[in-house]
């Protein structure tokens, strides 16, 4: 008892003094490190599909990291007629412009007029 009353003292004695506390630095002021799992046979160190470290007795299969995702194709663009320009007007697909000045697409190798509109 008197073991004990005399411990708790000392300790009281070190804690109420401003220059122990200054001189030696607390255990809670030590900069803490990740600890690094000690491993018991079967299981072995791994590292974890988040990256940490684990004791496991097959080490985990992590699935591959997705994809970057392609941008989805703006509005406009997927309104875009897919003929080609022929004055004002769009050919048609199987078409050709036959008379840019006018504006007239014929299906391929059809003969037009080739006045001019402008």
């Amino acid at each position: 008892m008197i073991l004990v009353a005399s411990i708790a003292l000392a300790l009281a004695a070190c804690a109420g003094s401003p220059e122990a506390s200054r001189a030696t630095p607390s255990p809670a002021a030590a900069p803490v490190q990740a600890a690094t799992p000690t491993c018991q046979p079967p299981l072995r160190l791994c590292a974890g599909c988040t990256g940490t470290l684990i004791c496991a007795r097959f080490c985990p299969e992590c699935p591959a990291p997705a994809a970057p995702q392609s941008e989805p194709v703006p509005a406009t663009l997927a309104l875009a007629p897919s003929g080609s320009s022929c004055g004002g007007t769009i050919c048609a697909p199987g078409t050709s412009c036959c008379n840019p000045s006018c504006g007239i697409c014929t299906p391929k190798g059809v003969n037009c007029t080739q006045q001019s509109c402008n």
